[in-house]
């Protein structure tokens, strides 16, 4: 066998080995080109394993990253994905395990932080290869997305300015709609030119111009206040702030004006614009008008008021206003009220109740509340009221303040006590009107007395059961109307009864008539009607109420008593009244129980002037002529002259006819009215006492010394009141003995008011206050003409004291002729007045004062023994101030509150150095000096604290524990000096704390020898 080639075989070998070499030199290219391809390429081209981790990477994504090849292969995948993706790459390596091939978006993050968007398609293999790898490309596609995002967006804005530009047109059609129905004018004007651009329909109505002839016009032809200096201002005013408001006037075509609220707003468009919108202020302006009217009238009405008002702070009590007339309630001023509470001046016993309505009002349950309460006013005296709260703030908000109506009630309260006084008395009045009641009516049923009722205009009739008795009909068939009424009357006597009711209606007064009526039988029956007619508030009859009683035996028998004279005159016997006739002559023809001292034979034939003379008998006699011509009844009144003696009369007068009824003289009633003179003049005099009692009560008032209450809580006074209750329910008399000024009229008025006569009178007298001339008088009284100067009647101080208390002050004035009447009216209770010989009696509790020593002047035979043994009864003795010194605090408190509240003054303090100096003085003049001192120290007093002119009292010097009160008062100042650092005058110095001037204090430091530097 030939092992060697042949030279074909050789040629076809290195054929062969030709083609090998250029497919390695292909190879290479290749290998060279894709090589090249994946470290130039832009795209990731890596390997991984299923763990995530890179087994080989291109270069350029690496720089994209930021890391070089060999730092990302050290990196695992799942750190360079974003954190929220990171569960997405999970899922991918277990997809493409499970699947051989996956593809997606993951976001990666770069070294400086940058988030990338890649773009992935990866396979798995698993032949040929040791453990399963992973090969894919990537995409970065960050850009992409972010113009697709932005593109996405660009389209949506597009779409919303598409939207919104039809949006815009709609409005504006909408809007045009809205201008042209707007209830203000508005209106476009070119700030150049002041003409109008454009304007709505309210413009043009308002101002009576169509639209084009007012875009012809400019702001002057409607404004007739726009000048050229107003509009240029206007216009720098709306480039500064860009708006202007203000108010002026509008003409309108037809030349009226009108007022208006004008708002100019500055507008920057296309060029610049002036935008006004017009307000009519037409009805704004009769609204402010008819508002300030009403706030006058509430006003006047708040000051007028005849209610008290107030307005309260809720939660503190505090007053924010009030009106006169609940100052007046109250007794306060209202700059005093202003600085309280309403519990300072409402009685203690009411304010839990008060409080107790205030927290309900407050709580919501209800809106307002009605009280009675009483205060009590600067004086101590109470007034009641009924009090009206009202809350004034909204409902489910809290509560601010609320308002109170005040009504007095203190008379209404007063007289509710009276009649609870009064109610027994009552009682037993109602019982006996109850039996009375009961009397009459048993009177009626046999009296046989019906009664009727007629409505009109409807004539609809009611008859009771009398009535029913009378007119003989059944009530359960027999309804009464005024046809049926009418058919009953007697046919005669029906224009009778229609006149009587028609004259009723008209005038209105009350009316009777006389009418027969006739039965089924043919029995008449003679009726008397009487009836009211009432009117509604227009003055129209609405009811006629009447009585209607069945005459006929009344008239059966007038007859028989018309002839029976003798019991005529029974009837008339014993009784004031004369009746008589006189014929034409006025002659007297008859006459009947003439009055004592007189017979029928002494009046029968002659004339009035022959029985009372000329004078009177001139004035009957034409008072019956006019009778006898006229035919008309009268009355009249006479005084007659009979045996000395005047006697009063009322004559009746009626004319005395024929069958013919001609006037043949005259039938006359006289009632003796003497008596019922007297009871009158009687009821008179008793008027002018209880006016002269009325005018010295309103005297006494006025005079009364200004003591509220009796103060003091001393041994002393308490034993005075003490005694001044066991006396008072006696009427003992009572001798008050004291010095002057110690209160004796206070202790009497006290005794009046504790005893049982404390409804009448408290009369008082001031014996040394009159002459001793007129005392007499002004004590006993005296008739007109009684001496020189007496001109009329006057009541004395016994007559006026009559059920009540006298009171006579310094009783040991009263001079020794004038002892002895005294006397005799305390012990027979009777006196008469000067010039009168009159006897009166009297009743009345005697309470007598003095200051002397009424023992001492009967042993000098100054005062009649007998009467100061009348008087001494029951002594009190009042104790001086300088034996009660414990209350002499309590009477400066009470003073100091009194005066300065009368003279509007705020005054807290009293300095104890001028307290307790007062306290020491021994006050000859007692409570009157210490009153007047206190008075005067007010009217001194600037400021807060009390300013007392101590220099006027004398003989203080006393000895206090060894120190004189020189020494105190020298220390007192030292120790203000140096309290206050020195300083003298001011508000907050030395003289300020001692309550004196700045000079009164340099004066005392003088005169002390106090030197600067004892104080500093």
């Amino acid at each position: 066998m030939n092992l060697h080639p042949g030279p074909e075989k050789r040629r076809a070998v290195e054929v062969r080995l030709a083609e090998l070499a250029s497919i390695r030199r292909a190879l290479q290219e290749n290998e060279d080109w894709y090589q090249d391809l994946v470290e130039h390429s832009q795209d990731l081209l890596c390997i991984h394993d299923l763990e995530g981790r890179l087994l080989a990477v291109n270069p350029a994504p690496a720089r994209v990253l930021g890391y070089s090849i060999e730092e990302l292969l050290q990196i695992p995948m799942r750190e360079l994905i974003a954190p929220e993706f990171r569960s997405e790459f999970d899922s991918y390596l277990s997809e493409i395990e499970r699947a051989g091939e996956a593809r997606g978006l993951l976001t990666v993050i770069t070294r400086s932080g940058e988030r990338r968007i890649w773009e992935f398609h990866n396979t798995l293999r698993t032949e040929g290869v040791a453990k399963p790898i992973v090969r894919g490309t990537a995409h970065d596609v960050t850009e992409q997305k972010r113009a697709e995002k932005l593109l996405r967006e660009t389209s949506e804005e597009l779409l919303s300015r598409v939207r919104e530009n039809e949006l815009t047109i709609r409005e504006l059609k909408l809007f045009r709609t809205l201008v042209d129905h707007s209830n203000d004018a508005i209106e476009v004007v070119d700030p150049q030119t002041l003409r109008f651009l454009d304007v709505n329909e309210k413009a043009c109505s308002d101002l009576g111009y169509s639209r084009e002839e007012l875009l012809s016009l400019r702001v002057p032809d409607i404004n007739p206040t726009a000048t050229k200096s107003s509009v240029a201002k206007d216009v720098e005013q709306l480039r500064e702030t860009g708006s202007v408001v203000k108010e002026c006037l509008h003409r309108r075509k037809d030349g009226s004006t009108f007022p208006v609220e004008i708002s100019m707003t500055w507008v920057e468009l296309d060029r610049d614009y002036v935008v006004v919108n017009v307000h009519d202020l037409t009805e704004r302006k009769f609204a402010e008008s008819r508002l300030r009217a009403s706030e006058e009238r509430y006003r006047a009405v708040h000051d007028r008021a005849p209610v008290g008002i107030c307005w309260i702070e809720t939660a503190s009590g505090r007053f924010l206003g009030v009106n006169p007339k609940y100052c007046e309630i109250v007794g306060r001023t209202e700059r005093a009220l202003l600085g309280l509470t309403f519990h300072e001046i409402t009685h203690p016993d009411d304010v839990k109740e008060n409080l107790k309505r205030l927290r309900e009002l407050v709580e919501g349950e209800g809106r307002h509340y009605v009280i009675e309460k009483r205060y009590i006013r600067p004086d101590g005296s109470v007034r009641w009221a009924e009090v009206e709260v009202v809350a004034m703030w909204p409902n489910g908000e809290d509560p601010v303040w609320h308002m109170a109506i005040v009504q007095d009630i203190t008379e209404r309260k007063q007289a509710e006590e009276a009649l609870r006084t009064s109610e027994r008395q009552q009682h037993k009045i109602a019982k006996q009107l109850e039996t009375e009641r009961a009397r009459l009516i048993e009177a009626q049923a046999v009296a046989k007395v019906g009664s009727w009722e007629t409505e009109l205009p409807s004539l609809e009739i009611t008859w009771s059961e009398q009535t029913h008795r009378i007119f003989e009909t059944d009530p359960s068939h027999f309804h009464p109307s005024r046809p049926d009424f009418v058919k009953l009357i007697h046919p005669e006597d029906r224009t009778k009864v229609d006149a009587a009711f028609e004259a009723s209606l008209e005038k209105g007064a009350p009316s009777k008539v006389e009418y027969r009526i006739v039965m089924a039988d043919g029995r008449v029956k003679v009726l008397e009607e009487h009836w009211k007619v009432f009117r509604d508030e227009e003055r129209r009859p609405v009811r006629l109420v009447g009585t209607c009683s069945d005459i006929t035996e009344r008239k059966q028998v007038e007859e028989a008593l018309r002839q029976s004279e003798q019991r005529f005159r029974v009837a008339l016997e014993g009784s004031p009244t004369t009746v008589f006739s006189q014929d034409r002559d006025l002659r007297y023809t008859w006459v009947y129980n003439p009055q004592e001292g007189m017979s029928e034979e002494d009046i029968l034939g002659k004339t009035d002037e022959e029985l009372f003379g000329p004078e009177i008998a001139d004035r009957m006699t034409a008072v019956k002529r006019k009778v006898l011509e006229t035919g008309r009844p009268t009355r009249q009144e006479f005084s007659l002259t009979a045996r000395g003696k005047i006697y009063y009369c009322d004559i009746t007068i009626e004319p005395l006819r024929d069958a013919t009824g001609s006037v043949i003289g005259v039938n006359c009633a006289c009632v003796d009215v003497t008596h019922l003179r007297e009871i009158t003049e009687e009821l008179r005099l008793a008027k002018e006492k209880l006016s002269e009692e009325k005018l010295y009560l309103e005297q006494a008032i006025n005079s009364e010394l200004g003591f509220g209450e009796i103060i003091g809580r001393s041994g002393a006074i308490k034993e005075v009141m003490e005694k001044v209750g066991q006396v008072a329910p006696i009427d003992a008399t009572v001798l008050l003995l004291g010095e002057t000024g110690t209160g004796k009229e206070l202790v009497a008025r006290a005794l009046h008011r504790m005893s049982n006569r404390q409804a009448n009178s408290f009369i008082k007298l001031n014996c040394a206050a009159i002459p001793s001339g007129l005392l007499e008088s002004e004590l006993f009284g005296h008739e007109k003409g009684a001496f020189t100067g007496a001109v009329a009647k006057k009541i004395g101080r016994l007559e006026l004291a009559d059920q009540g208390t006298l009171f006579l002050d310094e009783i040991g004035e009263i001079p020794l002729d004038l002892q002895p009447k005294l006397l005799r009216v305390l012990q027979d209770q009777e006196f008469e007045r000067l010039g009168s010989t009159r006897t009166l009696k009297v009743n009345f509790r005697l309470v007598a004062a003095t200051n002397r020593n009424l023992l001492q002047m009967a042993k000098q035979g100054e005062f009649r023994s007998d009467l100061y043994y009348r008087l001494n009864v029951f002594p009190i003795h009042l104790p001086a101030l300088r034996e009660r010194r414990e209350d002499i605090r309590l009477l400066i408190d009470h003073f100091v509150r009194k005066y300065a509240l009368r003279m509007n003054k705020v005054i807290t303090s009293i300095p104890a150095k001028t307290m307790e100096t007062l306290v020491r003085w021994d006050w000859p003049g007692n409570i009157r000096e210490l009153e007047n001192l206190v008075e005067r120290s007010v009217i001194l007093t600037p400021g807060s604290v009390l300013q007392t002119p101590l220099g006027e009292l004398h003989g203080i010097i006393e000895e206090v524990h060894g120190v004189t009160l020189g020494e105190k008062e020298r220390e007192r100042i030292l120790r203000a000096l140096r309290e206050c650092h020195g300083q003298i005058g001011g508000a907050n110095g030395a003289a300020a704390r001692l309550g004196l001037k700045r000079t009164t204090l340099q004066s005392k430091i003088n005169k002390f020898g106090i030197k600067r530097e004892m104080y500093q």
